[in-house]
Parts: structure tokens; sequence; C-alpha cells
């Protein structure tokens, strides 16, 4: 009830509670698209917001110009975001998988292996500034790269300053990049957003750190712009 390992197959509630913090989005970045319900889930929800999808995987990326042709608030991106300008090994466990990650994953204890690789072209985002002319600011940057937020958004720091919410993905996969739920409240708290966990009952404000954070099951976090922060209300997040 916490949300704490509520991270798998809640992509509409994700969105709902996106609305809880922005009655209006414009402008959005889905990295690590997959396949694209996060992308259609927020479509569904602001109708007029327009999306950049990124999405390195040649299957995947081939199944979302199929599902989003004819589609004009979206443009998709074939490319990894990282914390640098380059090229890089997508490993998976198999091709078109959703666990595909610029980490290669130790699958052994999970049973499977992440033997399938792929060369992808990387890309930071602050390379990518001109995606916001035309608009004040970056409304939500989502990020579901298995393991690989942090780079991701240290390579984003001067997109971060006109961003007001991000939302991204904590689990088991940062074992694997040896990174800890730390390393992000400190990145966050040291740029001025606040911190909530995504849960049944609502986003609950993460208002300290402590070692219960360190939960290795996939859970969703927003962060939010301080000077944005109107929304939710600490009480609200519990009355359901």
């Amino acid at each position: 009830m916490l949300g704490r390992g509520w991270g798998s197959q809640t992509t509409e509630n994700e969105v709902a509670q996106i609305a809880r913090f922005l009655p209006n989005v414009r402008l959005a970045v889905d990295g690590g698209a997959h396949s694209g319900r996060w992308t259609a889930a927020l479509l569904a929800k602001y109708p007029q917001a327009f999306v950049h999808m990124i999405e390195p995987a040649s299957i995947a990326q081939a199944a979302l110009r199929r599902r989003f042709s004819g589609c004009k608030r979206v443009e998709i991106h074939k490319w990894a975001a990282s914390d640098c300008e380059g090229s890089s090994k997508l490993h998976s466990d198999r091709a078109g998988s959703s666990l595909a990650s610029l980490i290669r994953r130790d699958g052994e204890a999970l049973g499977f292996s992440f033997d399938h690789r792929e060369t992808v072209p990387t890309r930071k985002l602050d390379s990518c500034l001109g995606w916001l002319e035309g608009f004040s600011e970056l409304d939500v940057l989502k990020l579901d790269v298995e393991g690989f937020e942090l780079r991701v958004l240290q390579g984003a720091e001067r997109l971060l300053e006109r961003t007001r919410l991000v939302q991204f993905e904590f689990g088991g996969c940062h074992l694997d990049a040896r990174t800890a739920f730390r390393d992000f409240w400190n990145f966050f708290i040291r740029r001025d957003f606040n911190l909530f966990r995504c849960s049944p009952l609502g986003p609950l404000p993460v208002r300290d750190y402590t070692e219960a954070e360190e939960f290795y099951a996939p859970t969703n976090f927003f962060a939010m712009r301080r000077e944005d922060l109107v929304a939710p209300k600490p009480r609200e997040t519990f009355r359901k």
C-alpha cells in the first residue's frame, strides 16, 4: 500500500498521479518508451500534449512506429539516453525485451541470460534542448531505462533546470548498476526537487531519506520541482 514494489503494470495509475501535480501537460519526454503504453496513457489524459519518445531497440522501435502511425502528437527517436554522446551496447535477455538496458545485468540468479546485444547510438538529453522551442519548459520527463536512470539524469543537468516533474523507476536493475536510492535522493534534493513515491494511496511524500527506501522491487517515484509544488497536499494523499 505504501508503493514499495508497486512498479509493474501500473502505467495508467502513474499518469493519473501525475495529474495530481500537473493539471496541464503540454510537453513530455518518454525515456525508455518500449511498447508506448505510458505515452498512450499520457495522451489519453492530456490530448493536447506532445511527447518525444526515446527507444533504441530495433524491434520495439518498429512496433512504436506502427502503433503511433499517423499520430501528430509524438516524435519517435531511435537512440538511447545517456550521460555521453556516442554509441553503446544495449543488452537484453531476448530481442524486443522490456528488460533491455545499457547495463549488462547479472541474470543468473533471476534465471535468464543477458546475451542478446545490439549496438545503439547514445545521446545526452542536454543535447536536445531544441525540443523546448515554443515551450516555456518541459512538463514531464519519464525515465524507465532499466538501471541507467541516474546516468541519464547526469546528462540532463540543463534540461532539468526547465523541467517541472520527473518520473523514474527504481528496482532490482539498480543492483547491477551499483546505484542506491540514496544517490537519487541526493541528486534531486540538491537541485530543489521534492520526492514522492507512487502508491495505491496516491503520491506519498518521501520527506527524509531512510534505508527503508533501499527496496529493490520495481517502485516508481516522482520528483517535483519545489517552486511548482502546489499539489498534492500531504493530508489529501491519504483520504481515499
